[in-house]
């Protein structure tokens, strides 16, 4: 086999073959190279200087990239030089990374490989183990994040993954502009955040953060009041609503509770019924007792596709509003009048502080005659909802009237009524 054609074709600058071997039952090609100048120096494995000065060298074996079918093995010399530096040191190959047994290029491209594949598969395309695979993919990702250039960060996201009994969380922490992960840590504590920050996000880094995206988990919000004190704190939209979900079914219960025994039957096991919306039920579940109602004006079947109305949802107990932006839906009843929830109530439905205030009591008792604590004096008939009227969009009182919207029979029965009413404004119009 001509070495200078072969030499030519391996394209390693400053290196030649000076002996091949090729195996064709074991199709392999193994080729003997070294340094082709008149006088070679060598580059310290330390410093990185040219050294003249050889103390002993070694051979040894490296992969190379195959050609065609044939599997590539490169036999080098390797020198080990005295550096005035250093003192004894493994000079630095210029093709091979380290002192890996596989040339640069060889794992340029299993790493590119490895963006579209799994390991396993690129594994047994190229005929490598998985563990070198995945070692190489490793030192190229890790080569392409030290050389990557540093954008400011303005808006992170913090959030955590479930895996299993083992590991149970990793907190992952992300760009929300690029949309690419920064960093992993092992469990969900403030100590884990805590460590991100003292690696990879130094205090000069910290400065151009301008808000971080959250759930309501308290050590993550501990950890970031202590690192980016000026950055603003946004929950996210599915732990925002889910408190104000539990807000309203505590409204549905504490409705219930007041209620007498005949309304409790009528309205138990009820709870999904009502908190569908009208224009989703089938015929059978609108001549339900407590849903049997005519649909108010406008709220016929929507089109195919069409949104419903907007949502304003208003918490009880003078809480903030949830953000019009959370909740693009308008125009549930205001629920006014109701004590404040207590700490059983809140400890019980896992309430936010903010959105559930520690104040009064929900519930004075759980007997059968149970009766609210503000209706002592309304006599043993069934008391008057304290549920306000709905409002329209624009907070006019132009509500369809209770006529309109129930069919409960005469009006003798004016407490049953009332109870239908109330219960039905809330749960619907907050669907």
């Amino acid at each position: 086999m001509p070495e200078e054609i072969v030499t030519r074709v391996l394209c390693l600058p400053g290196y030649g073959i000076y002996a091949a071997e090729a195996d064709e039952a074991a199709n392999t090609l193994t080729l003997w190279i070294r340094q082709t100048a008149g006088e070679p120096y060598y580059v310290c494995g330390g410093c990185g200087i040219s050294v003249r000065e050889i103390h002993s060298w070694t051979e040894r074996r490296i992969r190379d990239l195959p050609w065609g079918t044939w599997t590539v093995w490169l036999h080098v010399e390797v020198h080990r030089v005295r550096c005035r530096r250093c003192g004894v040191r493994t000079e630095r190959l210029p093709f091979v990374n380290g002192k890996a047994h596989y040339t640069a290029r060889l794992e340029a491209v299993v790493a590119q490989d490895c963006e579209a594949a799994p390991v396993s598969r690129v594994a047994v395309q190229r005929g490598l183990p998985p563990e070198t695979v995945r070692r190489m993919d490793k030192r190229a990702l890790r080569r392409w994040a030290a050389a990557r250039p540093r954008t400011p960060l303005h808006y992170l996201g913090v959030d955590e993954i479930f895996l299993g009994k083992t590991v149970k969380f990793l907190t992952v922490v992300s760009d929300l502009e690029s949309g690419e992960p920064l960093w992993v840590g092992l469990e969900r504590k403030r100590e884990t955040l805590d460590q991100f920050f003292a690696e990879a996000l130094p205090p000069a880094r910290r400065r151009a953060v301008r808000a971080v995206c959250v759930d309501m988990w308290e050590p993550f919000r501990l950890s970031l009041k202590e690192h980016v004190p000026h950055a603003k704190i946004v929950y996210d939209k599915f732990h925002v609503l889910r408190h104000a979900s539990e807000a309203l079914d505590e409204t549905r219960r504490a409705e219930f509770f007041r209620q007498g025994g005949e309304a409790r039957g009528l309205i138990r096991g009820k709870r999904w019924l009502l908190l569908r919306r009208w224009a989703h039920l089938d015929d059978e579940e609108r001549e339900t007792p407590p849903v049997r109602r005519q649909p108010p004006p406008g709220e016929g079947l929507p089109p195919q596709g069409a949104a419903g109305p907007p949502l304003d949802l208003h918490l009880r107990g003078g809480g903030a509003p949830v953000p019009h932006q959370l909740a693009p839906r308008p125009a549930l009843a205001t629920v006014a009048g109701l004590p404040k929830a207590g700490p059983d109530v809140d400890a019980a439905s896992g309430g936010h502080p903010e959105l559930l205030p520690r104040e009064g009591s929900l519930r004075e008792g759980r007997s059968h005659q149970w009766q609210h604590p503000g209706d002592a004096a309304a006599g043993p008939g069934l008391p008057r909802s304290r549920i306000s009227p709905a409002q329209g969009p624009e907070g006019h009182g132009d509500a369809p009237s209770p006529s309109d919207r129930m069919n409960t029979g005469p009006a003798t029965h004016s407490g049953e009524e009332r109870f239908f009413l109330s219960s039905q404004d809330t749960v619907q119009r907050s669907r």
